[in-house]
C-alpha cells in the first residue's frame, strides 16, 4: 500500500512500463441491482455477463438497506466462475456526533454476515419508528466485526464540506468515525464520474495520506447501455412520481458501468485505490451453505420424544404388519435426515388449532403421503390405504427440504400465526417476502403518466399499429419484468432460532402504524438456505364446513367418514355440485355425468385429470371405465395402474413402475422421475442416462414401458394432493346431501358480496322448495340466516351498501326498532350511511314493495330534506303526492332490484304476462305468428357458428333457451324484458322478431 504522494508517482511509472499489471487488478465493488427498490433496474444475470466480458473477478451488489440479491448472485456467480461478495449501503444519522451520510458495508466472514443482518434490521426498525431508514455510529461500533466499511462515495458524510473549503469539519468527522470504527476495517472511497467527484477525490487523497487511511476506487454502477439508462430514469420517475421532462438527466448519465480500461485511465495517479479493490476481494470469503437450519426448541432428544409418541399411538390403534413396516421405514429416514424436530413443531401447531375448534384441512401436497404425519394427526389421509409413497415427501437423497402446507379456516389463520409467535418467540417467527414486478399493462400506464399521457389516450395508443415508435412504449418495454415493489407471501412463514441463524428483514407498512416483519429473501432462497418454512394457508371451503357443522351440530371429522355413501355419490353423478369444492365448473359437471364416479378412487382420478395437461385423456378414461379395460403389458404394471384403467395419472405410479420393473429402490426411482420430468423433450439423453442407472433389467417389454413413462411423466399429478382434496370434495358433497339448507346459507355467507353465486344458490334452493325472504330493516343481519324453513336475506348481499353501513344500521336498531323510512333516515349518521347506501336499500325493497312509495322516497332524497322528523309537516303534500306508474318505471325498478340483490326474490314476470295477454292475441292475428314468449334475459352466449344462444325466464324455477340470429341480438342485453315472436314448426322454434318491453312495443 502506497503511503506518500511521491511514492505513488514512482509506482505509476513502473505501471506504465508494465501496463497490464494494475489493469487486471481492478474490481467493481458497487453495483445496484433491481432489488434497490427506488432506482435499481439491473438483473443479476446482466451484471454477471458484463463482468465476465470485462474479465472482472468478483461481483459485489450493494443495494440500499437490503441484501435480497445475495443468495441468487451467490448461486449464479458460480456458473460464471466469478466470486460473490455480499454488501449493502446504509444511511448514518448521528445527531450527537453530527455525522450524516451513506456508508458502504461488505461482508468478510460468517460473523460479518450476522453483523450486517443486525445493522440492516436496525435501520428498518428505525424506519417503523421515525419513518427513515438509518443507523447510528454506536450501533455500528457494536456490530463491526467481520465487516469492511467504505466512506460512502457520492452521498457520503463528506458531501458539501469541500465546497465550503472548511477542512477542519472533515477532519473532525473523520476523527469521530474512527472512535467507533477501527481504521483497519475502513477505507476512503473515491469516485471520478463528474467534475464534483473529481474535486472531492483530490481532497480525499490528501486526507488519506495524512491520516494513513487506505483508498478505494469505486463507481455507482446502475446501467450498462443507453437502453438500460432509459429504464433506470423511467423507474426513478415512477417511484418519485415526477414527469420525465422534469428529471435531471445529466445527473444520472455518469452512473454507467466502469470498465477495467476506463478505471485504469481515470485512477492512473492513484494505483493503490485500484490495488485495494483486489485485496478486499481476497479478504471477503463468506459463502452461503445449504444446511438444516431447523430450530431446536426441545431440550431433550427430539427423536426419542417422537418415537415414544408414535409407539404409544401404534399400540392404541393396533396397527398391522404392513403399517408397522412403513412406520419403521419412515422413522429411520426421519432419524437420518434429522427432521424429528420439524414433525413435532408442526404437530404442536395443528393439534392446538384442532383443540380450539379451528377447522384444519385433511392435508395438502406431498406431506399427506407420510404415515407419521397421519398418526400424529397432522393430516387425515391414510397413506397406506391410498397407496402413497413417503419418498415423494422425504428421502435420504432429497436435496430440497420437506415442506408442510397446512390449510386453515381463513377466519382463524391470524390466530394460528399469533399462537406460533407466542410459542416460539416473536423474534423467531417471520413472514416471507414477495417481489412484485412491472407487468406489461401496468408498465404502459406508469410510463404513460410520466410522459403526460391520460389513461384513455394510453389505451387508444396501445391498440394503434404505430405505437412501437412511441417513447412511452419503449420505456414500458424496458422496465417490464423488473422488480417494482415488495409484498407479503399469502401463507409462508419461517420459524428459526434468531440467536443462531440470522436473517435480514423488511418492515412492510400494511396499515397505518401496523408494520409486518418479512424476510429479505423470497421462498426459493429460504428453501436453498435450509430454513423451516411453513405455509399457513386460508381455504374458504374450510370456513363453510365449519359453519355447516356448527349449525347442524355435526361432529364427524374428515377421517371419521367411510367414503362409501351411495346417496352422496348419486348427487355427484347427477352433476348437482354447485358449492362443492373443485366440482363447480361447467366442464367438470359434464365430466361427472360421463364418468359417474361410484367410488372414492374415481373421484381422486377426476380431480387429477381435469387439468390443462392430461385433459385430452378424459374421453379415453371414460371409455375404459365403461368397458372395464383389461389389456396390460405385464402383471406388475396391472397392479400399479389398474385403478386408473391403464392410464398413468399420478407421479406415484411412475415411481412404482420404475421401482418394480427395473428393480430399483423407491428413493432412486423418485430421482429418475424428477430427471425425466425436467428433460421431457430430450428423449435420447433420458434413455442413455436411464439405462445407465439401471443395472438389472429383467422385463420383456422394455421399450414400451420406457416410452409410456416418458409420455406420461410430463403431466403426472401428485396423488397425495389429489387424495387430500378429494376428501374435502366428498365431505362437502356429504354435507350438501344431508344438511342442504345450512349448506346453501353457509355458501352464500362465504361469498356474500358475489351476486352471481347468490342467484345460483337461490335458484337451486327454490327447486327444493326452500324460499327466500326479502331483506328486512328490523330483522335482517349482515349475513343470511334461516327462519321458519325460509332464508332471510342479509344486508351483506345488497350491492353498494357495504359492511360499515350494515353494522351501523344493526347497532342503531338494537336501541329502538325503525318505524318507517323517515324514522330510519333521520336516525342515520350521514357520514356512515350515505345517500348511495339509502338508495340501494330502497331498490332492494327493504322499506316497501310498492312502487309509489319507492318513487316518493327517491324524490325525497333528491330534494332539500328537513333537519328532523318534526319538520315533515312542511313536506306533507310532497309525501302524500300521487305518482303515475308507467311500464317504463316498472321495468326500471325491476332491473335495479336485480342489480342490487343479484336475483329476484319474487317472480316479477307474472304481472307483465297477465297484463299483456290481450295485446298478444291482437299481434298474433295481425302478423300471423303462432309462437310468443315473454321473459327477462338471464344469459347470452355467442356461438362459433355466428348465432347466439339466449336463456330467457318467466319463472324463477324454469328457463328456456333459444337460438337466434346475430341481427336480432344487437339491441338486447342481459336483464332486458323481451317479447319474442316466431313460428313453431316440426318441433322446432324459429324466432323472427324480438322487441324490448316498453310503451312503444305495446
Amino acid at each position: 500500500m502506497v503511503k506518500t504522494k511521491t511514492s505513488s508517482i514512482i509506482l505509476w511509472t513502473l505501471v506504465q512500463i508494465q501496463y497490464g499489471l494494475f489493469y487486471k487488478m481492478f474490481c467493481n465493488l458497487k453495483f445496484y441491482s433491481e432489488y434497490s427498490l427506488d432506482s435499481g433496474i439491473l438483473k443479476i444475470k446482466e451484471i454477471l455477463e458484463n463482468l465476465k466480458a470485462d474479465k472482472q473477478k468478483c461481483i459485489c451488489i450493494t443495494d440500499k438497506n437490503n441484501i435480497s440479491s445475495s443468495i441468487k448472485s451467490n448461486e449464479l456467480s458460480k456458473k460464471y466462475n466469478i466470486k460473490n461478495i455480499i454488501g449493502t449501503e446504509i444511511y448514518i444519522y448521528d445527531k450527537k456526533n453530527s455525522i450524516f451520510g451513506n456508508i458502504t458495508i461488505l461482508v468478510k466472514n460468517e460473523k460479518g454476515y450476522n453483523n450486517i443482518c443486525n445493522i440492516i434490521n436496525k435501520s428498518w426498525e428505525n424506519f417503523s419508528l421515525f419513518e427513515k431508514k438509518f443507523v447510528n455510529l454506536k450501533f455500528i461500533q457494536k456490530n463491526q466485526e467481520g465487516l469492511i466499511f467504505f466512506s460512502g462515495g457520492e452521498k457520503s458524510f463528506s458531501k458539501g464540506i469541500f465546497f465550503e473549503n472548511d477542512f477542519s469539519k472533515l477532519y473532525k468527522r473523520c476523527k469521530t468515525i474512527f472512535k467507533f470504527i477501527k481504521k483497519k476495517n475502513f477505507l476512503i472511497e473515491i469516485q471520478r464520474f463528474n467534475k464534483e467527484t473529481i474535486i472531492e477525490s483530490e481532497k480525499l487523497i490528501n486526507i488519506s495520506y495524512k491520516k494513513k487511511i487506505p483508498l478505494i476506487a469505486t463507481n455507482p454502477n446502475f446501467f450498462f447501455n443507453k437502453k438500460e439508462r432509459f429504464a433506470y430514469e423511467t423507474k426513478i420517475c415512477i417511484k418519485k412520481k415526477i414527469k420525465y421532462k422534469n428529471i435531471n438527466r445529466n445527473k444520472y448519465k455518469y452512473h454507467k458501468f466502469l470498465t477495467k480500461k476506463k478505471a485504469s485511465r481515470i485512477f492512473k495517479d492513484v494505483p493503490s485505490a485500484l490495488i485495494n479493490t483486489t485485496s478486499i476481494e481476497k479478504k471477503c470469503s463468506f459463502n452461503y451453505e445449504k444446511k438444516n437450519r431447523y430450530p431446536k426448541f426441545y431440550k431433550k432428544n427430539s427423536y426419542k420424544i417422537l418415537k415414544k409418541k408414535l409407539n404409544k399411538i401404534s399400540k392404541k390403534k393396533k396397527l398391522n404388519k404392513k403399517y408397522l413396516k412403513t412406520l419403521k421405514h419412515e422413522i429411520n429416514i426421519i432419524k437420518k435426515t434429522k427432521f424429528s424436530n420439524f414433525f413435532l413443531i408442526v404437530k404442536d401447531i395443528v393439534c392446538w388449532a384442532k383443540k380450539k375448534n379451528i377447522q384444519v384441512g385433511p392435508g395438502r401436497g406431498s406431506s399427506a403421503s407420510s404415515l407419521v404425519a397421519y398418526l400424529l394427526k397432522i393430516t387425515d389421509v391414510d397413506p397406506v390405504k391410498n397407496g402413497l409413497l413417503f419418498e415423494r415427501f422425504l428421502n435420504k437423497n432429497k436435496n430440497c427440504l420437506p415442506d408442510f402446507d397446512i390449510d386453515f379456516s381463513p377466519k382463524y389463520r391470524n390466530l394460528v400465526i399469533k399462537y406460533i409467535k407466542k410459542k416460539y418467540g416473536k423474534n423467531n417467527v417471520i413472514n416471507i417476502v414477495t417481489f412484485g414486478k412491472f407487468a406489461l399493462k401496468n408498465s404502459f400506464r406508469d410510463s404513460g403518466r410520466i410522459f403526460n399521457l391520460k389513461y384513455n389516450e394510453i389505451e387508444r395508443k396501445i391498440k394503434e399499429k404505430g405505437v412501437i415508435k412511441e417513447v412511452f412504449y419503449s420505456a414500458a418495454k424496458n422496465i417490464e419484468n423488473r422488480i417494482r415493489n415488495i409484498g407479503i407471501h399469502a401463507g409462508g412463514i419461517i420459524i428459526y432460532n434468531n440467536k443462531i441463524n440470522k436473517l435480514p428483514f423488511f418492515l412492510i407498512n400494511k396499515k397505518k402504524g401496523n408494520f409486518i416483519k418479512t424476510s429479505q429473501f423470497d421462498k426459493y432462497d429460504i428453501e436453498n438456505l435450509g430454513f423451516l418454512k411453513l405455509d399457513i394457508l386460508g381455504l374458504k371451503t374450510l370456513s363453510i364446513i365449519e359453519n355447516i357443522k356448527k349449525k347442524s351440530k355435526f361432529n364427524k371429522n374428515f377421517s371419521d367418514l367411510n367414503f362409501k355413501d351411495k346417496e352422496t355419490f348419486k348427487l355427484i353423478c347427477k352433476g348437482k355440485t354447485n358449492g362443492i369444492f373443485q366440482l363447480e365448473s361447467y366442464g367438470i359437471k359434464k365430466l361427472l355425468l360421463n364418468i359417474k364416479p361410484k367410488k372414492f378412487n374415481d373421484l381422486v382420478s377426476i380431480l387429477a385429470l381435469y387439468r390443462p395437461g392430461p385433459i385430452y385423456l378424459i374421453d379415453k378414461f371414460c371409455i375404459r371405465k365403461k368397458n372395464k379395460y383389461n389389456k396390460y403389458i405385464s402383471k406388475e404394471i396391472k397392479d400399479i395402474i389398474g385403478e386408473t384403467y391403464g392410464i398413468i395419472i399420478f407421479q406415484e405410479q411412475i415411481i412404482k413402475i420404475i421401482s418394480e420393473c427395473y428393480n430399483i429402490k423407491i428413493d432412486k426411482a423418485e430421482e429418475i422421475r424428477k430427471f425425466i420430468y425436467k428433460n421431457v423433450n430430450k428423449k435420447e439423453e433420458i434413455k442413455n442416462l436411464f439405462l445407465n442407472k439401471i443395472k438389472e433389467k429383467y422385463i420383456k417389454n422394455e421399450k414400451e414401458i420406457f416410452d409410456m413413462i416418458v409420455k406420461f411423466s410430463g403431466y403426472g399429478f401428485n396423488k397425495a394432493h389429489a387424495v387430500s382434496y378429494a376428501i374435502i370434495t366428498y365431505y362437502m358433497a356429504f354435507l350438501k346431501k344431508n344438511f342442504f339448507e345450512n349448506f346453501i346459507v353457509s355458501n352464500i355467507n362465504c361469498f356474500i358480496s358475489d351476486n352471481k353465486k347468490t342467484d345460483q344458490f337461490i335458484k337451486e334452493a327454490k327447486k327444493k322448495k326452500i324460499y327466500f325472504l326479502k331483506p328486512d330493516l328490523n330483522k335482517s343481519g349482515f349475513k343470511f340466516k334461516r327462519k321458519n324453513n325460509k332464508i332471510l336475506f342479509g344486508f351483506g348481499g345488497i350491492k353498494n351498501l357495504g359492511k360499515k353501513a350494515s353494522i351501523y344500521i344493526i347497532k342503531e336498531r338494537k336501541k329502538r326498532k325503525f318505524k318507517d323510512f323517515y324514522d330510519f333516515f333521520f336516525r342515520m349518521n350521514k357520514s356512515i350511511v350515505n345517500k348511495r347506501n339509502v338508495e340501494s336499500l330502497i331498490f332492494s325493497n327493504v322499506f316497501t314493495n310498492k312502487l309509489e312509495k319507492k318513487i316518493n322516497y327517491l324524490e325525497f332524497l333528491k330534494k332539500k330534506t328537513p333537519n328532523n322528523i318534526y319538520q315533515l309537516r312542511i313536506f306533507d303534500n310532497f309525501i302524500k303526492k300521487k305518482v303515475l306508474i308507467t311500464l317504463k318505471k316498472k321495468i326500471f325498478f325491476m332491473k335495479k332490484e336485480h342489480y342490487h340483490l343479484g336475483t329476484f326474490i319474487k317472480n316479477p314476470m307474472r304481472k307483465f304476462i297477465y297484463e299483456l295477454k290481450e295485446n298478444f292475441f291482437k299481434i298474433r292475428k295481425k302478423y300471423r305468428f303462432n309462437f310468443y314468449y315473454i321473459g327477462y334475459i338471464e344469459k347470452i352466449f355467442k356461438l362459433n357458428s355466428g348465432q347466439y344462444l339466449i336463456i330467457v325466464t318467466n319463472n324463477l324455477n324454469n328457463s328456456k333457451s333459444f337460438f337466434i340470429k346475430e341481427n336480432l341480438c344487437k339491441k338486447i342485453k342481459k336483464i332486458d324484458i323481451i317479447i319474442m315472436l316466431g313460428f313453431f314448426y316440426k318441433n322446432r322454434i324459429f324466432i323472427k322478431n324480438i322487441k324490448k318491453l316498453n310503451e312503444k312495443t305495446l
